[in-house]
């Protein structure tokens, strides 16, 4: 029995490569790891625990919220002047 599945080579305007392999159903890149079903690893790990959730917490969204405003308290963001508006009809 031969090998199921074929190379996929793509190239990237910047100028990389892509390489990807198909057999069966798995898709790996070049360097042999999985990437079929695997999104972006998160920063920080929340378990939402089934029972707060269907008490109307979302620990995940919550931790969200806290890590935002520390980072505000951090970095205060500030707001610019408004410049004057132009007037066209002035001669």
């Amino acid at each position: 029995m031969g090998r199921v599945g074929g190379d996929l080579q793509l190239s990237a305007a910047d100028g990389w490569r892509r390489g990807y392999f198909a057999a069966g159903g798995d898709l790996r890149i070049a360097r042999g790891l999985e990437v079929e079903n695997h999104g972006v690893a998160p920063d920080i790990e929340v378990e939402n625990d089934p029972a707060s959730v269907a008490a109307g917490h979302d620990a995940q969204l919550e931790k969200a919220v806290q890590v935002t405003l520390e980072a505000l308290k951090k970095n205060p963001v500030t707001i610019p002047d408004h410049p004057a508006y132009p007037n066209y009809h002035k001669k």
